[in-house]
């Protein structure tokens, strides 16, 4: 029986145009990166309220462990994504470390989350195929903890409902593409400024 997408892809659609922008909040040799963490937290939501889950297990196929995460929708529709297991070190560690390190891409590929400034999209696989003399350099990324928290960022998200034109000029004046970016050293003052704008 031919496997149907229809519902699952519509339900999907909707709830990308209704994720956040994950920003690069680890740092790594090649740059800055989401973390999974990250990635749930700017998508679970509209998944959710469209029906639709990531679960994760692990098979063996022909012998060897492989990392199933499987994309389901309320409907019963479902697409998968299979990566063999394949740690760089022996030892539980060892184990544990590549399958977080699965997790998370084969999440970001289920939902094709956007990711700030992201080192591994095409154009900067392209540029570093272009200056294979050149040395990535890593993303100055401020450290998650000096960024508002969920409790602050679901705040600000409520004194700006049916506000986008002052969210516009937030994301403006600071510079960043999410509301989540707002360094903790300005929440109370933005709040008391949207109020009086309000």
């Amino acid at each position: 029986m031919e496997q149907k997408y229809n519902e699952l892809f519509a339900a999907l659609a909707k709830a990308q145009a209704e994720f956040e922008v994950a920003g690069a909040n680890r740092d790594a040799h090649y740059g800055g990166y989401a973390d999974l963490e990250e990635l749930i937290h700017c998508t679970r939501p509209a998944l959710s309220k469209h029906g639709l889950c990531i679960t994760r297990r692990n098979m063996v196929i022909d012998g060897k462990l492989h990392l199933v995460a499987v994309l389901g929708h309320s409907s019963g529709q479902f697409i998968e994504s299979i990566m063999p297991v394949n740690p760089d070190k022996s030892g539980t560690q060892g184990l544990g470390g590549c399958l977080s390190y699965l997790a998370r891409y084969t999440y970001r590929d289920l939902t094709a989350v956007a990711i700030i400034k992201d080192p591994e999209d095409n154009d900067a696989g392209a540029e570093t195929k272009t200056n294979n003399n050149q040395k990535p350099q890593p993303v100055s990324t401020p450290k998650q903890s000096n960024f508002i928290t969920a409790e602050q960022h679901e705040m600000l998200q409520n004194e700006l409902k049916d506000e986008p034109e002052i969210a516009k000029m937030l994301l403006s004046s600071l510079k960043i593409t999410t509301l989540k970016e707002m360094p903790k050293d300005i929440f109370l003052a933005t709040i008391e400024r949207i109020r009086e704008i309000k």
